[in-house]
């Protein structure tokens, strides 16, 4: 991962293989990251050692720790200063909220794939649980995406030359249509659940798969925009 990223931010694939750049890719910030990264991901391989209730714990806490330090690269790690703190903490926020999000479609799927042959309770409150707390994360998506936008470029991005705001603006598509898709299976599958239980549990199903599949695009554009200069 070192080596890549030195052919990335050197001369080339010539860097790729030199040990000076290695090391000097390790003082910059995605250096320290990246060591933070190797340390929580260390961790994480000794969790099943621990009793359940710790386990569960430590798993939840040392990944949210991951995405945290994801905070200290791209373009919020060239600010310095209080204002600079201030981005990397919203920018955390916005991760760990994503996070949320993107990660509990999944289990979300296979909580109602579980409610549609059988009515365990486990299941119905698993995902009764992710729908409430689901409110409060994309909330919080919206808000931190717009200050991070805020912060990197002072304002709207309109300029479709530059591949950062375009790549931006597919984000913000991407994520309304997500939205929306949440808006429709809360405020409309689930009340039509008491006229045909099963037919609205396909279509949560079926719904949740589809706000996946959009959330693994968004991580695809970002993955590629945000290397990219803002302007």
């Amino acid at each position: 991962m070192v080596a890549l990223q030195a052919g990335l931010m050197g001369d080339g694939w010539q860097d790729f293989f030199s040990p000076e750049i290695w090391l000097a890719v390790m003082q910059t910030t995605f250096g320290e990251a990246w060591r933070l990264q190797l340390i929580f991901s260390s961790l994480l391989l000794i969790t099943p050692l621990f009793e359940l209730n710790i386990r569960r714990f430590s798993f939840i806490f040392i990944s949210a720790l991951l995405l945290i330090t994801l905070a200290h690269t791209g373009h919020a790690s060239a600010e310095q200063g209080i204002s600079g703190i201030a981005h990397r903490a919203n920018n955390g926020i916005h991760l760990l909220s994503g996070g949320f999000w993107f990660g509990g479609l999944l289990p979300f799927w296979l909580c109602v794939r579980q409610l549609s042959s059988t009515d365990k309770a486990f299941a119905m409150q698993a995902v009764i649980r992710y729908s409430r707390w689901g409110h409060f994360a994309v909330a919080l998506v919206i808000v931190t995406g717009i200050g991070n936008a805020a912060w990197i470029l002072g304002r709207w991005p309109l300029a479709f030359d530059s591949i950062y705001q375009r790549g931006l603006w597919l984000k913000i598509l991407l994520v309304a249509t997500m939205i929306a898709i949440a808006l429709y299976n809360r405020y409309y599958v689930v009340r039509s659940m008491g006229q045909n239980r099963q037919r609205a549990l396909t279509q949560l199903a079926g719904n949740a798969m589809v706000e996946w599949i959009l959330a693994l695009l968004v991580l695809f554009t970002v993955s590629f925009f945000a290397t990219q200069p803002p302007i």
